[in-house]
């Protein structure tokens, strides 16, 4: 049966294509099928047969595959990054052939094929990269409000009553101080106070936080740094925080006293 296969060269389409199917669609039972005669190909030397041809044609791929990439490699990487293995190709190739197409009808690859598959390999490569960076990307919760609606309302009407922030919709205000994760904030306090130097006065932020926090209106369990940078602004840019923007013992902004008095008065 092995010289037969190798005579007339249709051991694959034999094997996939026409044997195989041919008996799955004759009626012969599963029984037979799988306890009959596939067991006797496979006992055949048959399999092997078909392995070692399919090894052989990916081997006459490989060395075509490493001639085109030679000849326009350096062009895909400049035009679509995508700097990929010749053995990765290679198997893809190998499985987006026809299956009729084999030993001496191999189909020789094309700029087409080595363009397709990068493609295909930088869409799978961002994929993944997008999994990791969703995997390891930190989940930031803001502060909750300990109070009632009418105290948070009352603290928002007096700050903006006194300049310390820019009238907003009381709504996204709530909603920074409503345990949600930092990163859905759309609408981030616009604080208005600023320092000697005529920049955003962040030590009076941290003034407000821990005067509220002090007084049992509201906790947090994320980064404190973290949810202060995604809760405000300036009027013009971001604001970021750091450790040396945070309330230290006698360590105050001006503000100080005046933020006492707003929240005790709630």
């Amino acid at each position: 049966m092995k010289n037969k296969i190798e005579d007339n060269r249709q051991n694959v389409d034999d094997l996939s294509m026409g044997f195989a199917f041919e008996i799955g669609s004759s009626g012969v039972s599963d029984d037979i099928l799988s306890m009959g005669f596939a067991f006797d190909i496979s006992n055949s030397g048959v399999l092997d047969d078909l392995r070692e041809f399919i090894e052989k044609d990916k081997a006459k791929i490989f060395v075509d595959a490493e001639e085109q990439l030679l000849r326009i490699g350096n062009y895909i990487k400049i035009r679509t990054g995508a700097v990929f293995r010749t053995e990765d190709f290679v198997e893809w190739f190998s499985g987006k052939r026809k299956l009729k197409q084999q030993g001496k009808k191999l189909p020789r690859i094309e700029d087409d094929d080595l363009v397709e598959y990068a493609k295909i390999y930088i869409a799978t490569l961002d994929e993944k990269f997008s999994k990791v960076s969703d995997e390891k990307k930190e989940v930031i919760i803001g502060f909750n409000w300990l109070g009632n609606e009418n105290e948070l309302q009352n603290l928002f009407n007096k700050l903006v009553e006194d300049e310390f922030i820019k009238i907003m919709e009381f709504n996204d205000f709530k909603f920074i101080f409503s345990e949600q994760e930092v990163q859905s904030i759309k609408n981030k306090i616009v604080w208005l106070k600023v320092a000697l130097n005529k920049q955003t006065n962040k030590k009076s932020i941290s003034d407000l936080i821990d005067v509220l926090v002090s007084m049992k209106y509201i906790n947090y369990k994320s980064s404190i740094v973290k949810i202060l940078s995604s809760s405000f602004k300036s009027e013009t840019s971001e604001l970021k925080f750091n450790h040396a923007n945070l309330v230290k013992k006698d360590s105050y902004s001006e503000f100080r006293l005046e933020l006492e008095k707003i929240v005790k008065n709630l």
